[in-house]
């Protein structure tokens, strides 16, 4: 991970400056497949606030580009917000629920947007394609806008609205589980990207710019 600043023309970053994030090599050369997860956290993790803890409506905006390694070897990108807070019981030693609202752009196997079922553990499709990235900038990566929007319906659900990709703009309108967590005492409120790696292990860059997230 680095901060990129530059000054105009802009060529790695949108306004001046920007975030890299690195899908390192592993020294493997087959059946390779890893990740790399950059976060923020948002809250002060395990400290209950309301602000966080009641929020109902959430928006991750975000500009990004990649390399060329990237753009032909990335398995996959993710795009996540959590939010965790107690939700049933004595509180705080009640019953805690993470509500994991996620985006995987899946280049390498299904080629499909999908969103994660936090109830099941596992990708959901939402049958939109996922298409890899291109560069028309001689001197760095192009940027992709894109704008994910969620809402949570009660205190055991998540629900996928929409999401832009550029210009394009999908539908998804599903709700799915969140994940129960019992009596794990871990408020918490991030938003997070994640790199996949293929098989061969390619490593590759990515460039983060301007990103925001909302909720109310």
């Amino acid at each position: 991970m680095a901060n990129i600043t530059e000054s105009a023309p802009f060529n790695y970053t949108i306004d001046g400056s920007s975030l890299r994030f690195d899908l390192a090599m592993n020294g493997c050369s087959s059946n390779c497949y890893s990740n790399a997860l950059f976060w923020n956290q948002l809250a002060s993790y395990g400290v209950p606030n309301s602000g966080t803890d009641n929020a109902t409506n959430i928006s991750l905006d975000l500009y990004v580009g990649m390399d060329s390694a990237g753009i032909n070897n990335s398995q996959a990108l993710e795009f996540t917000v959590n939010q965790t807070f107690c939700t049933s019981g004595a509180c705080p030693s009640g019953t805690y629920t993470k509500f994991i609202y996620s985006f995987q752009c899946d280049f390498g196997n299904t080629r499909l947007w999908r969103i994660w079922d936090g109830a099941t553990d596992s990708w959901v499709s939402t049958g939109a394609g996922c298409v890899r990235f291109s560069n028309t900038n001689p001197n760095g990566p192009s940027f992709n806008h894109f704008v994910f929007n969620f809402t949570r319906p009660d205190l055991s659900h998540v629900h996928y609205v929409d999401f832009y990709v550029n210009n394009t703009h999908v539908v998804v309108n599903q709700t799915l589980g969140a994940q129960n967590l019992g009596s794990t005492k871990a408020h918490e409120f991030n938003a997070s990207m994640q790199l996949d790696g293929n098989f061969s292990g390619v490593p590759y860059s990515t460039w983060v710019d301007k990103w925001n997230i909302t909720y109310q």
